[in-house]
């Protein structure tokens, strides 16, 4: 075996030997191989969208890769872009009716994705217009336009296209309607509701005609009284008007007398062609009381005037917050109003007073109130030369109902020959809200006796509105609106001598879930032709409309008088009231918010009206007739409207009006 020392020497050798030969080689095999360097990495660009209502699509314009953004929120382009490259994003299409903007669109990539691409789109105003065409040279036109957060108005003096100098946003609803008719004419617009979606609307087209003897217009809103004490919450409220045969108009509206705290019946006259009278108070029936706190409140007059101009007025009256009595006082022309008297008094024990008070009057001048009272239906009557039947003392009067549960909203209707008709609601012995029923009776004028009520509508259910009519026969015509189970719906049914016909519904298209026919009126004219109007919608729009009932034909079919394209919602500070005259012309005239100016901020409540002509058989156009009060939209709320007809077809159109100084109190409108 080799001694250590012999291996050490051998290896020392050997690794000599390879220093050599490593260091005798002459580079013929080339230069020493060099490692690849890795792959570029890529990378995403995206970012965010604000603003955007759908359809925008985004570019990189380096390599013309594309992203479409369906609507606002975050966007990633599919195409990755390497490390290094340049990419610039731009808009390629934007949203319709939009514009958009795009920040940290350019640059280089570096070693991370880009997520900081903003993109912001705003909206472009929307235009609308269309064409007018009819105007009579030298007449002027103004157009009123609303939609929801945007309102204006135009004036147009000429045929043929017109905008309206302001823009509306898209998917605003719209309507436009005219403001101010050219003198002798009646332009109606045609296509004046809808919604703008995102173009511009260009096809209102404006059409007016000359106006013939059977045609009127709506004058401009005067005022009837003022009230100067604009803050006081209570006011003035309710007017009531109606017509003589001459067409002498007289009003009656309850009012706070200014620095106390009672309130008076006031009244003012406007005779045939010629301006209200200065308001007057009806005469106080009681000494001034040594405590002011406790002056006496009349609240809610009714007013029926006969042909000759004789009128009887009635109101609730007592002291604050202590129940009302009913009070009645008589007109003469020429010599004014009679000392108040009461025709039924709230007994201490009485846990509420009057209230609903109705009123009519028959040719002989036979006159019957009718109001609520603690749960049950009371009457009194007035004779010519003998006065009241019932003693006004505490507690007295005649009931004309005493049915088990509380009875409540009585209405009216009697005729010419003293033939009455009541129906009320009636609530059942648990007094739910969504347990009432419809029930009558019928008076005998003869004997002043009333017949044991008698049930229109047993089915139960709320009701929302009652309206009642009575012909020269006296045939009566009934109309409510109830719940069916699903919705509320309009129903009618006829009293031809002493029983009820099985009632039918009236309205039709009330078809959906949410739909709802609510609040009906009617009026009949001396041929026994009924027109009932209603509210009729969803929760996406809402129609006034009309049904007429022609003697010897039926009811026809209904039609819209006046429409809202907006949400029923703002419906709720709607009024409707409705008049005619014998020879069948009537009027309808509500109280409505026409748009939008804000989230759940709507404009100032305006008053509308529609007319129906029996000289042509047919309705005109759905027209504002407080001009003052829609654009601008900071004149108040209008409030109690209530109308009148004459028997020429004249109207007079009266209601309170909650505005400046100088607009607040009773406003009226004639139609001639």
């Amino acid at each position: 075996m080799p001694s250590p020392m012999v291996s050490r020497a051998r290896f020392v050798c050997l690794a000599g030997a390879l220093a050599l030969l490593s260091a005798c080689h002459d580079g013929d095999d080339g230069p020493e191989a060099v490692a690849p360097s890795p792959p570029l990495s890529t990378y995403s660009i995206g970012g965010s969208v604000v603003g955007s209502t759908g359809g925008l699509s985004l570019q990189n314009s380096v390599n013309a890769s594309t992203v479409s953004v369906p609507a606002a929120g975050v966007f990633t382009f599919a195409t990755q872009i390497l490390q290094g490259a340049s990419y610039a994003v731009v808009v390629s299409t934007p949203p319709s009716g939009q514009s958009c903007t795009v920040a940290n669109g350019s640059g280089t990539m570096s070693l991370s994705n880009v997520t900081n691409i903003a993109v912001t789109c705003t909206t472009n105003g929307l235009s609308l217009g269309g064409v007018v065409s009819g105007l009579g040279a030298g007449k002027t036109l103004v157009l009123g336009a609303m939609a929801d957060f945007t309102s204006g108005n135009v004036t147009i003096t000429a045929n043929g296209a017109f905008t309206f100098p302001v823009t509306f946003v898209p998917n605003a609803e719209y309507e436009v309607l005219v403001l101010t008719q050219p003198a002798a004419q009646t332009c109606t617009v045609l296509n004046g509701n809808g919604d703008f979606a995102n173009a511009a609307i260009t096809n209102i087209s404006v059409t007016c005609i000359d106006s013939s003897a059977s045609n009127r217009n709506w004058q401009t809103a005067v005022n009837v009284a003022t009230d100067t004490d604009v803050q006081d919450v209570n006011g003035i409220r309710t007017p009531r008007v109606a017509f003589d045969a001459a067409g002498n108009a007289l009003a009656v509206w309850s009012a706070d007398r200014e620095g106390d705290a009672a309130v008076d019946i006031l009244w003012s006259r406007k005779p045939a062609g010629g301006a209200w009278t200065t308001p007057a108070q009806i005469p106080d029936y009681l000494p001034t009381p040594p405590n002011l706190a406790i002056r006496e409140i009349r609240r809610d007059p009714v007013l029926a005037v006969a042909a000759n101009g004789n009128a009887v007025a009635a109101w609730r009256q007592g002291p604050r917050f202590m129940g009302y009595d009913v009070m009645t006082s008589f007109y003469t022309p020429g010599t004014g109003w009679s000392t108040p008297e009461y025709i039924w008094r709230k007994h201490d024990d009485m846990p509420s007073g009057a209230d609903d008070l109705q009123i009519s009057q028959d040719s002989a001048g036979n006159t019957l109130v009718v109001w609520v009272a603690i749960g049950q239906i009371w009457y009194n009557r007035h004779t010519p030369g003998s006065g009241w039947t019932n003693p006004h003392e505490f507690g007295m009067g005649d009931v004309i109902n005493e049915l088990m549960g509380a009875a409540r909203n009585p209405k009216l209707a009697q005729n010419v020959a003293g033939q009455a008709v009541v129906i009320w609601e009636q609530g059942g012995p648990i007094n739910s809200s969504l347990d009432i029923d419809l029930w009558s009776t019928r008076y005998d004028v003869t004997t002043d006796t009333w017949s044991p009520a008698q049930a229109v509508e047993v089915m139960g259910g709320g009701i929302y509105g009652t309206s009642l009519v009575i012909d020269a026969v006296g045939e009566a015509t009934a109309f409510w609106s109830q719940l069916d189970g699903d919705r509320a719906r309009i129903r009618t049914a006829r009293l031809a001598t002493s029983t009820w016909s099985v009632p039918s519904y009236l309205e039709t298209g009330n078809t959906q879930p949410t739909g709802f026919a609510i609040d009906p009126h009617a009026v009949i004219d001396g041929s026994g032709n009924i027109t009932a109007v209603w509210q009729q919608g969803d929760v996406d729009v809402a129609d006034f409309v009309a049904a007429r009932y022609v003697a010897g034909t039926g009811w026809l079919a209904q039609r819209p008088i006046g429409e809202y394209d907006g949400s029923s919602s703002h419906l709720f500070q709607t009024e409707l009231t409705v008049a005619g005259n014998a020879a069948g012309h009537v009027v309808v005239v509500w109280t409505i918010a026409g748009c939008v100016l804000a989230e759940n901020v709507l404009c100032p409540v305006d008053v509308r009206a529609n007319e129906f002509n029996p000289v042509n058989g047919d309705w005109g156009a759905e027209e504002v007739i407080d001009k003052e009060n829609v654009i601008p939209a900071n004149e108040g709320d209008a409030l109690s409207p209530h109308v009148a007809v004459a028997p020429s077809g004249n109207a007079v159109a009266i209601w309170d009006q909650d505005g400046t100084q100088t607009t607040d109190g009773i406003r009226s409108a004639v139609f001639e």
